[in-house]
């Protein structure tokens, strides 16, 4: 069972400096929790309108890039969790005006950009 909440003020990692997790606020961004409270976010980074997912592993945030394709992806992200942790996040790509969905189910992040 997962929950998921979501942020109206949205955190980006900015970076990660002995272990502590500097943020900014920008675009829109959500959380998700998995069966065993461990944190997963998505979110836009606004300082290259990517969009990015990080969770918290082992007591240290992991971020990796989720998709870069255009100027502007990442708009309105929501994710879920299944049951075995995978992500799945549903975001709006504003320059080719397009949903788009990614997932990491099979250990990397795809990308579908819906047709």
């Amino acid at each position: 069972m997962w929950n998921a909440l979501i942020f109206y003020f949205s955190f980006v990692l900015a970076n990660t400096i002995g272990g502590n997790v500097y943020v900014v606020a920008d675009a829109l961004s959500t959380e998700a929790l998995d069966a065993q409270d461990k944190a997963s976010i998505s979110y836009q980074d606004g300082s290259n309108a990517d969009l990015e997912y990080t969770v918290s592993s082992s007591g240290a945030w992991v971020k990796t890039m989720v998709d870069n394709s255009s100027t502007s992806v990442g708009w309105f992200n929501s994710i879920a969790l299944d049951d075995q942790g995978k992500a799945h996040i549903s975001y709006y790509d504003s320059h080719n005006e397009t949903l788009k969905y990614a997932t990491n189910t099979s250990g990397k992040w795809v990308n579908d950009h819906g047709g």
